[in-house]
């Protein structure tokens, strides 16, 4: 029988293996489906069950919009406040799967002579998924858990031509975060 030390450091480590673990499960989980929500519609139909218009990925809508092109969760022109429950600013729509880019200090790629490296720079301790989706093939990705210094990825092999998006996706104490990695300038 292990001293009781010892067996306090054994359930130290393995509850803190096990919140890893299981961290990077929950990271992983959407990365592995489809990329739509259990309860999306079917092919071809929106939330509303009307077409999606062109551009639009089935199963995200695009956001509603007042006369004069103002989306309704923004307050238009000589407008008070918004009628609808809630914080009044409508998330951002995911469109044709669309993500904003990331600003150069959070990440950015570079095409080296061996392959393609991605650089995050995360602001403190994050578990952090860089996805990158190929054209004509299956995506390829890479998890680390990056403690507040810059950390690179490398996918060797994978050139420009081959390379459709980079997607960075950061999970820290603020919340998660998904963006598209912008090119190093």
């Amino acid at each position: 029988m292990l001293p009781r030390a010892g067996r306090s450091r054994l359930l130290g480590y393995g509850g803190a293996m096990l919140l890893v673990l299981l961290a990077v499960a929950v990271l992983v989980t959407p990365l592995v489906g489809d990329g739509a929500p259990p309860d999306a519609p079917a092919a071809g139909k929106d939330a509303s069950g009307g077409p999606v218009p062109p551009g639009a990925s089935p199963g995200w809508s695009v956001p509603p919009v007042r006369p004069g092109g103002v989306p309704t969760g923004t307050p238009g022109p000589g407008a008070g406040r918004d009628p609808r429950p809630g914080p009044g600013i409508d998330p951002p729509a995911r469109v044709g799967g669309a993500a904003p880019a990331c600003s150069t200090a959070t990440a950015v790629h570079r095409y080296a002579a061996d392959g393609l490296r991605v650089t995050v720079r995360p602001t403190e301790v994050a578990l952090v998924n860089v996805a990158v989706e190929l054209r004509g093939g299956p995506p390829v990705s890479e998890n680390a858990t990056v403690r507040g210094r810059p950390h690179t990825f490398e996918f060797p092999g994978v050139t420009a031509g081959a390379v459709q998006r980079i997607m960075v996706t950061v999970l820290d104490t603020s919340g998660y975060r998904a963006c598209a990695a912008r090119a190093q300038g």
